[in-house]
């Protein structure tokens, strides 16, 4: 480590070994920060309760991701999460068992 190093530095290095709460916001997107503010923002702000809520979905998010990354159906790089081809395979599985509990008569 050089004395140019700062601890936000090693930080980065190690963040593809472990899912940080930062890195989770990121593979969420765009579309989940909205969700958040536009909650903030129409509620006039968070409450206590809400911000519980948030940390619980975060920390339920890290988990999950965590779990499809050890079946091999996702590859975490940096801030962004790709799909394996196990992944798709999958997702097709899921497709298909959808579409056939909507085509089969119903109990």
């Amino acid at each position: 480590m050089n004395m140019g190093d700062t601890v936000n530095d090693v930080q980065k290095v190690d963040s593809h070994k472990h899912i940080g709460e930062d890195d989770v916001i990121g593979l969420l997107g765009d579309g989940v920060t909205a969700a958040i503010l536009h909650h903030v923002v129409e509620t006039n702000g968070c409450t206590k309760e809400d911000i519980t809520e948030i940390k619980a979905v975060v920390k339920e998010t890290q988990s999950l991701l965590r779990e499809l990354e050890n079946c091999g159906l996702i590859k975490i790089k940096g801030d962004t999460a790709e799909v394996t081809e196990k992944g798709r395979k999958f997702l097709e599985h899921l497709k298909e068992m959808s579409l056939a509990r909507k085509v089969l008569p119903g109990d």
